[in-house]
């Protein structure tokens, strides 16, 4: 355990300074910066993926819509839709 504290006391500005010497808290906030951004991200990565889900089924909607009105046939309604839910 003496061997931890002895890291982060280095880390944090060193011994002799303290927890709050040195670059103990410029140190502190790079890594909550980086957390941060990681954790934007993520975020952001998640809500593509939920875009791209609607616009798969709005897709759908209007290949349906095409389908009703005549302007497709059964085969090639088939034919687009299975290459939109495997995009």
């Amino acid at each position: 355990m003496n061997f931890l504290a002895n890291i982060f006391s280095n880390w944090c500005g060193g011994m002799n300074m303290g927890y709050m010497g040195g670059y103990g808290w410029f140190n502190i906030l790079i890594i909550i910066a980086i957390v941060i951004l990681i954790y934007v991200l993520i975020r952001n990565n998640r809500g593509s993926k939920k875009t791209d889900k609607t616009q798969s089924n709005n897709a759908v909607q209007i290949l349906k819509k095409r389908l009703a009105r005549g302007e497709i046939d059964k085969e090639e309604y088939r034919k687009l839709k299975d290459e939109l839910e495997n995009d």
